[in-house]
């Protein structure tokens, strides 16, 4: 019960702190929850499940939340280094869809797929329908390899090329299939995959 009565009396403190910050309202209620969590140990120790998966999806959102100018992702290091905090410490494989704007600027980021630790692939029309609905003049595909090595499988080189051409047709540009491992386990050292940059696309 003290551990509560503590909690209480940490999340007053820490409203009081936070508030006077320039941090929108929704902010403020997840940092102080992350605070509570990291300052009282005992008692976060005791959310079970569903409670602790929300914590972490909390703080994953709250590192991935934009500051400034949608960034430019008209390259695959550029793409790989804003997907870094989306893919860290997953272990399946995720897809994504980034809609980009006339210069490339991302207007939506959108999860497509997710799957096993081997396979998260989509069909065409799943990421082109996100691509139509916001928008998009432009779009780059990425995916993970929980593995580590990001080279690409006969099926990645198969869904990349049936994304070239769903693209071709629909007049939006495909700007890279990145699929983004480690440094550690790619033999190039590079940590991602790039088509455009294997000549693919």
């Amino acid at each position: 019960m003290s551990d509560w009565i503590a909690i209480a009396h940490g999340a007053h403190k820490f409203h009081f702190h936070l508030s006077a910050t320039e941090l929108p309202t929704q902010h403020r209620d997840q940092l102080r929850a992350a605070l509570i969590a990291r300052y009282f140990p005992r008692a976060a120790a005791a959310v079970r499940g569903r409670q602790l998966a929300a914590l972490i999806e909390i703080g994953r959102r709250m590192i991935k939340q934009p500051a400034g100018a949608a960034p430019m992702l008209n390259r695959p290091e550029l793409i790989a280094a804003h997907m870094a905090p989306y893919i860290r410490g997953l272990e399946v494989e995720k897809f994504w869809v980034l809609c980009l704007n006339r210069k490339n600027r991302l207007k939506k980021l959108v999860e497509v797929t997710s799957g096993t630790a081997t396979s998260a692939l989509p069909h065409p029309r799943e990421v082109f329908r996100s691509a139509v609905q916001h928008g998009a003049t432009a779009i780059a595909c990425v995916h993970n390899h929980p593995s580590g090595d990001p080279a690409p499988s006969s099926a990645d080189v198969q869904v990349t090329r049936q994304l070239r051409e769903a693209a071709r047709a629909l007049d939006i540009e495909l700007m890279d299939h990145v699929i983004i491992g480690t440094a550690a386990a790619d033999p190039t050292g590079l940590g991602f995959y790039s088509f455009r940059q294997a000549g693919i696309l």
